[in-house]
């Protein structure tokens, strides 16, 4: 005759939490598919929503081509957001502050005028810091 078993123990039923997965696990597997273009336009898509005026919208999106063009030709092989690091952003900080000519990257031709100085003023490379803090604050 079988005895029923009064006490089971800890492992009776699934175990299931080795199989659980955190917010900031789902989040990482979710996102890493998706480019730092991709999550700019989703970034971009949710300040939009939040009701920011169009005028500050644009300029999210010419600084956030800033920081994409300078990635591209110092760090080529950056494509997505999680692999941005610290020291990257302090180089582009060191960049605008030191390197960058006064009127690269400008959408007008004709502001692209003949100068030697480089570096663009603080209060600038501040504005653009302004953007990337956000996008990644929001991000990742």
């Amino acid at each position: 005759m079988k005895q029923k078993r009064l006490f089971y123990g800890k492992t009776k039923g699934k175990s299931t939490v080795g199989n659980r997965l955190f917010i900031e696990e789902e989040k990482t597997q979710m996102d890493h598919g998706k480019t730092l273009g991709g999550m700019f336009e989703t970034f971009f898509r949710a300040k939009g929503l939040e009701g920011l005026r169009p005028r500050t919208l644009k300029e999210h999106r010419v600084t956030f081509k800033y920081f994409l063009s300078f990635l591209e030709k110092k760090y080529p092989d950056i494509k997505y957001a999680d692999e941005v690091t610290t020291e990257n952003i302090r180089d582009y900080v060191y960049y605008m502050s030191k390197e960058k000519n006064l009127w690269d990257d400008h959408p007008k031709e004709s502001c692209q005028f003949k100068t030697d100085k480089k570096g663009l003023s603080p209060f600038t490379v501040n504005i653009r810091l302004r953007t990337l803090k956000c996008f990644f604050k929001i991000s990742l």
